[in-house]
This record gives structure tokens, sequence and C-alpha cells, in this order.
């Protein structure tokens, strides 16, 4: 398979095949976005993304925030194993980090997410 390469969360235009990702660079674009993602949020499929309004709040139970995260990221085709992953909470950002098995190899996942946003989009859909 391959995906267009995305530059500051934007599809990349004008470079001919440097536009576009296979492999390891694919899959773990694909793990960024969906973190990125509220479930529901894209219209041809609901199921993609991360339900982040129902695990994030005043009391967020990091137990239920890292099941929730690797069972969006083992919803990726190409994702085989996520064998560890752990979550930062600051007060606005969240820093996930994971090792994830691929069809392609291993890759390390690090993943700033701004927490408000989350939360504040969530809320409007």
């Amino acid at each position: 398979m391959s995906t267009r390469r995305l530059i500051n969360n934007d599809y990349s235009f004008g470079n001919g095949q440097a536009d576009i990702i296979t492999g390891l660079d694919e899959c773990l674009q694909k793990c960024k976005t969906t973190l990125m993602q509220l479930r529901g949020e894209w219209f041809l499929d609901s199921r993609d993304g991360v339900p982040w309004g129902d695990v994030l709040g005043q009391r967020t139970d990091t137990q239920l925030l890292t099941e929730t995260i690797k069972k969006a990221l083992l919803g990726i085709d190409t994702v085989t194993t996520v064998d560890a992953v752990s979550v930062d909470m600051g007060e606005r950002q969240a820093l996930v980090i994971a090792s994830i098995g691929t069809v392609y190899g291993n890759i390390n996942l690090t993943q700033s997410l701004n927490i408000l946003e989350l939360i504040e989009n969530d809320a409007i859909n």
C-alpha cells in the first residue's frame, strides 16, 4: 500500500514520488494520525480514531487511557502488536510513547497531543 505524506498535518504535493510513503513510514504516520483523530470524526469509518472524551478528564484513569490507545493502534491493518505504551500527562499536553510491531518491522512512536483541543473537539461532535 501507499499513502500521501503529511507535512505539518497537511498533504504534501508537488514532489512526485517523494510525496508517497510506504512501509514503516506509512505505518508510523497512520499510528500518529489515529491518535490525533477523534472516534467517529471520519465519515467513511466512524470506528477510526480514539474516544478521547471517554478517557480524558479531571480524573483520568491511566490504565484505561493506555488500553484505549492500544486498542486504537491495534485497529490499524498493518499493526500486529503494541508491546508498550506510556503516557506522560501534563496540564495541557500528553506525550504518548509506544513500541509497536508491524508487518514491516518494529517502530517506536512518540506523539505529543493537545489534551484541551482533543476534549474540546470531542464535546463539539
